[in-house]
């Protein structure tokens, strides 16, 4: 049950490094930037409501 937590972590880390560098190369284009932030904020908060599902599945 341990792995899967560790691939969606770093799956998540990941796209979060690499919206990180579109966001750098884009920031002159806001709108596509904070649709990126939104997107990456969704994708973490998934991600950390999937390790708290697996953890209560564990204890």
């Amino acid at each position: 049950m341990i792995e899967p937590i560790e691939m969606t972590m770093s799956g998540t880390n990941t796209i979060t490094s690499a919206a990180s560098v579109i966001i750098w190369q884009t920031e002159t284009t806001g709108s596509l930037t904070n649709f990126i932030i939104d997107a990456v904020q969704m994708i973490e908060s998934k991600a950390s409501t999937r390790i708290d599902q697996t953890e209560m599945v564990i204890n």
